[in-house]
């Protein structure tokens, strides 16, 4: 290992490390919270706190070179979408895009160091900021597109779920 390696590696794991130890805390102080708006605020708090480490944990294996780890966020979105509300839906996207963005943007004008060691065939790192706006800017309609999407399923689940309960009374009455 040289030492970029052992920043990378050091970083990226700290990261994880860091999302568990919070989604532990969310377990943890969850069941003492009695109102659904102290629930909502822990989980948006959350939420943010485990973006910024995702964000943080691809600034250290591949930043800007890493443009297919946005993928992540996609993931975390659908899911977010598909048992959450549409508003904290809406919130986690926005925060993702704003964190991935200007990852990217601080990685171009070197305010942190880019980290990659990538061995892609071509570096984003050394293009014009003008093309790095054009690749960002597919990213994120696409997220945008899957944002809608996932607030989409979440309204179907939940309606199947009012509709079995629903249906599980009205057999239970009869």
């Amino acid at each position: 290992f040289n030492y970029l390696d052992i920043i990378q590696y050091n970083g990226a794991t700290y990261s994880v490390l860091f999302i568990f130890i919070s989604n532990l805390i969310l377990l943890l102080f969850a069941p003492y919270l009695k109102s659904r708006r102290s629930n909502l605020y822990l989980t948006l708090l959350m939420n943010t706190i485990e973006l910024a480490c995702y964000t943080v944990m691809i600034h250290f294996i591949g930043g800007i070179d890493a443009l297919y780890l946005y993928s992540i966020y996609v993931v975390i979105m659908f899911l977010v979408g598909m048992f959450s509300p549409a508003m904290i839906t809406a919130y986690v996207g926005v925060i993702s895009i704003l964190f991935f963005d200007a990852l990217i943007i601080m990685e171009h004008y070197q305010i942190i160091p880019n980290h990659s060691s990538l061995e892609l065939g071509g570096s984003l790192f050394g293009l014009p900021i003008h093309l790095k706006w054009t690749i960002l800017g597919a990213f994120d309609l696409i997220f945008l597109v899957g944002i809608a999407i996932s607030v989409r399923v979440g309204m179907i689940l939940r309606q199947n779920r009012q509709r079995i309960l629903l249906y599980k009374c009205l057999l239970i009455e009869n």
